[in-house]
């Protein structure tokens, strides 16, 4: 350590320029991957506000209403009963249906 105290030998310019483009290019690269993240960030903040819309939309009975479908329910023991439902769907953009029901109609 103290031979390198006492040595009198400078950087030379070559080594200094090195030096700052490798750490211009560490910001460069740090930028971009900021960047990115943001990017995606917005995207999946858009979709996520359509999904909860749609899910809202689809809880709330306010979509397409398919009348009177009867489901058949099973029980544990056994027993069997049919129910009618009302069916509410929505979401249909490519995502797929989110549905929605009541038993008989009623909220």
């Amino acid at each position: 350590m103290l031979k390198k105290l006492k040595q009198t030998k400078a950087e030379t310019l070559l080594e200094t320029l090195v030096s700052i483009l490798i750490a211009v290019m560490s910001v460069a690269l740090l930028s971009s991957a900021v960047m990115a993240s943001a990017r995606m960030n917005a995207a999946t903040r858009a979709a996520d506000k359509a999904f909860a819309e749609q899910v809202a939309q689809a809880e709330l009975y306010t979509g397409e209403k398919l009348e009177n479908q009867k489901i058949t329910v099973e029980f544990a023991d056994g027993s069997r009963d049919d129910v009618t439902v009302d069916i509410y769907t929505s979401g249909n953009e490519g995502n797929g249906n989110y549905i929605s029901y009541k038993k008989g109609g009623t909220p």
